[in-house]
Order: structure tokens, then sequence, then C-alpha cells
């Protein structure tokens, strides 16, 4: 390919030089005729030297445009290479939390949802994420969400009164989530009307979790539902700030900060590490799930339980191991 061009150039050049040439002999043969032979050379050797010239660039334009096409390709190379080298990386990542997940599953004694959350490379892993079990208090979370995003559309304040409650709006978020109040549950999810709630949370993906067990009389008509993937997906829609307004969003975290009950995931995390998160109980189920803090390493850890014959004595020690193996992972991934 580089002879043929080589050779096509110079041909291409040659017959320009011909021209030259023709067209010099021609002003050579008017200058004789004037008998002016000094400037007749003059003007031969000046048209001769300017086609060298000309010649010359030619091919240092072409050098040029081949180098940077070179330099280019380069750089896509480059570009490429990084990302097949950051997705094998976050592929690995993935199938060691898989493992994580698939072997702590294998070894709890009941029926037990888990998802964690990597945070800062966005990976998943998930275990029984989409079997749904009785929410116990982890239904908080989703009333809360439903209390905010009325407070951030106008519709309700803080300082409001809440209805058959001697608690305000504020005071009862801060009940229901740090204390897990089940009276202020109930009101504030009265206050936001659970069919509604329902509805909006269906619209929104969340399509494991059903709150409204009331019948038409207002008496509980079976279990509030839930499932470890809804439960993640409120949690990281809430870190990413999609959730609420920054505001709303500030004040939900530092009520998930306060939570009262720490005899589960914070039993297994190291000193200085902090948690905002919910726990659940309710006969035989214990829950938990929190966005997790330890220094840059971000995560979800969502373990929801049910089956226990003893759960005040057998759930937390399950619940401290889960948490504790996610943070070694976590720290010397």
């Amino acid at each position: 390919m580089k002879k043929s061009c080589f050779f096509y150039l110079l041909r291409k050049n040659c017959y320009n030089l011909n021209l030259v040439i023709d067209y010099s002999l021609k002003i050579h043969i008017v200058v004789v005729s004037i008998k002016n032979v000094t400037i007749s050379l003059f003007i031969i050797v000046s048209i001769f030297l300017l086609s060298l010239i000309g010649v010359r660039l030619f091919f240092l334009q072409n050098k040029t445009k081949s180098s940077n096409v070179e330099n280019d390709l380069n750089r896509v190379s480059s570009v490429d290479f990084n990302r097949e080298t950051i997705t094998l990386e976050l592929e690995h990542q993935q199938t060691e939390l898989q493992k994580i997940l698939d072997e702590y599953q294998n070894s709890v004694p009941v029926a037990s949802s888990s998802v964690v959350i990597d945070l800062n490379d966005h990976v998943r892993a998930t275990a029984n994420a989409d079997d749904q079990f009785v929410a116990a208090s982890l239904y908080k979370l989703f009333v809360a969400y439903a209390v905010y995003d009325k407070i951030d559309r106008g519709e309700m304040t803080y300082e409001q009164q809440v209805p058959n409650s001697s608690f305000t709006v504020e005071a009862c978020l801060q009940a229901m989530i740090a204390a897990s109040d089940n009276e202020c549950g109930f009101e504030l999810g009265n206050l936001v009307d659970w069919t509604q709630l329902d509805q909006k949370l269906q619209n929104e993906g969340y399509t494991d979790t059903k709150l409204d067990n009331y019948d038409e009389k207002g008496d509980l008509d079976g279990d509030k539902k839930t499932s470890a993937r809804d439960v993640a997906q409120l949690l990281y829609n809430l870190y990413q700030g999609r959730l609420v307004s920054p505001e709303s969003r500030e004040h939900f975290l530092t009520i998930l900060n306060k939570q009262q009950r720490d005899d589960r995931l914070p039993q297994g995390l190291p000193q200085n590490t902090d948690i905002a998160h919910k726990t659940g109980e309710l006969e035989d189920h214990r829950h938990d799930a929190g966005l997790i803090t330890e220094g840059e390493n971000q995560y979800i850890a969502v373990m929801l339980t049910a089956g226990w014959e003893n759960p005040s004595q057998e759930a937390p020690p399950i619940f401290r191991d889960f948490s504790q193996t996610l943070a070694t992972y976590f720290r010397y991934q």
C-alpha cells in the first residue's frame, strides 16, 4: 500500500514537473526571442524550485495526517482497554459479594432474605430478595417516605398536629423511626392514607410491598408485607437523593441514625462506623436494614428473617455475624 502510494505521488509530481518544464521551455523561447538569456534562466530555475517546494509540503502534510490518525487510534484503544478493565473488576466484586451472600444464606437456620449494595461501585448482590415477608416495623420506612413527600409538596408541615395523637408530625416521625412507636406509625399511615400509599409504592416499583391491611371497618385484615429488594431500593433511592428533597433526605437520615434498637447489624460493625438503620420485629420475625459508612466504604445491608423459635436469643448472633462478614469484606476488598 505504501509503495503504490509513493509511486502514484511520484508519477503525479513528475507529471506536474513535466508541465512546469514544458511551460518553462515555452517561456524560454519567448525570452530567447527577445534576446534576454539571463532573465530566461532565472525564470526557469525559480519555477523549478517552487515545484520542488510544493512536492515537499505535500509529503509533510500527509505525514502529519497519518500521525494524527495513529494517535487517535491509540487513544481509542486506551479508553477501550480501561473500560474493559473496570468492567472485569466490577464483575469480580459482584461475584465475590454474591458468594458471601450465598454462603451465608445457606447457614441461616430460618427463612431469610438479604440484599447488599456497594454504594461506591453500585454493585449489588441478592439472596431471595423478592420473597415477601411480614414487614413488622420496616413498614415505617415507607410511611416516613410518604410523610416527607407530602412535606416537600407543601401538603403537610412538621408542626402539624397528628389526628388522634398528642404529637406533631415532627415528634411522630422521631418516635416512629428512632423508638419504633406503633401508635405514631399507625396514625401517620392514616394521615397519608394507606390505600393511596400502596398505589404510590406500586407505581414507583415497590411491587412486593403492601401496607393497606385494613378492611372496610378499619380492622386489621392480614399483615403488612414487603421484601428485602423493596427495602434496599428505598434506602438506595434515599442515599442517591432521588426519594425526597435534600432537606427531607437529611432529616430522614438523621432520625435513622438515632435508632435505639442496636442488637442486630450494629453489633458486627467496627467502632466509629456510622449506621442509619431501621429494625423490625414481630413474633418470630426479626429484620434490620441500614445504610452503613466506615471511612470511604459505604454500603446498604438488608436482612429479613422469619421462623425463629426464640428470636430474642437466636436472631442477634446471626445478624452480628452477617454484619461482621460484610464489614471485613468491604474493609479489605
